[in-house]
């Protein structure tokens, strides 16, 4: 079995989020009381959305600031020797963090309709699989959930655009960004990968366009956006340089 430098295993990890998942305050305890949450799987959601969204991404830093320490500093054979082991400690909180977020979430059924959107979404994410690194969602605005046939058309929209980052694209890195408004919700999935966004328009209007296997499923997808009366676009990913791919759906209705 595995353990970290700690000799904290996954399991071990996942059970201390559970207590913390069901643990509430008593009459007798000082703890400030937070809003009650409807379920200790609603409660697991955010712990998770937590870690991902802390955690694992504070992880990521440390690491970049660690290797930038070695390579900028003329450090003593001991002191290198010291950052190599805090290195690999990194390392292992980092797998160990990625294995429990992947058990957290794998209860999570994106396509489950009592599911918030949100955390469909993010479901999405944990189980895109791009490495090295794990996928970002970010937030903007509020507004009301799409519902039906156009909440249907985002999830999926997610799952393409992750799907085809990986597949088509040979891409590492990805972000999801989830732009809510109270008429209309826009989903982007940005990736560094290889894709060609005016081979990708091409093939998606001209079927008998030759093109690469991940205009099979947009082409299907914009005809279902175009049905729940949203649309899709790709452009090219301002931040990542790879593929963006865009969806908008009307909020709040079927």
């Amino acid at each position: 079995m595995e353990t970290g430098a700690a000799g904290v295993t996954p399991q071990a990890l996942r059970a201390a989020l559970e207590v913390l998942a069901t643990d509430a305050p008593t009459e007798d305890d000082p703890r400030p009381t937070a809003p009650p949450t409807r379920t200790p799987q609603a409660r697991m959601r955010r712990l998770a959305g937590d870690l991902h969204d802390g955690a694992i991404q504070a992880l990521i830093v440390a690491g970049y600031d660690l290797v930038e320490l070695v390579e900028t500093t003329d450090l003593s054979p001991a002191a290198r020797e010291l950052a190599e082991r805090v290195g690999a400690r990194i390392d292992e909180a980092y797998d160990q963090m990625r294995h429990v977020l992947t058990d957290l979430s794998r209860a999570d059924d994106p396509g489950d309709p009592e599911l918030p959107l949100v955390d469909a979404l993010r479901a999405c994410c944990a189980g895109g699989r791009l490495v090295p690194e794990p996928t970002r969602l970010v937030t903007v605005g509020t507004g009301p959930e799409p519902v039906g046939s156009a909440r249907d058309v985002v999830v999926r929209a997610v799952r393409e655009g992750l799907a085809n980052a990986r597949k088509h694209a040979v891409a590492t890195r990805a972000l999801v960004t989830v732009r809510r408004g109270r008429r209309w919700w826009t989903v982007e999935v940005d990736d560094d990968g290889t894709g060609d966004e005016h081979t990708l328009r091409g093939a998606m209007t001209d079927p008998s366009a030759e093109e690469p296997g991940a205009a099979y499923g947009l082409r299907s997808l914009a005809l279902e956006a175009a049905a729940a009366g949203g649309r899709i676009w790709i452009t090219t990913a301002p931040g990542l340089g790879g593929i963006r791919l865009s969806v908008s759906v009307p909020a709040g209705r079927d």
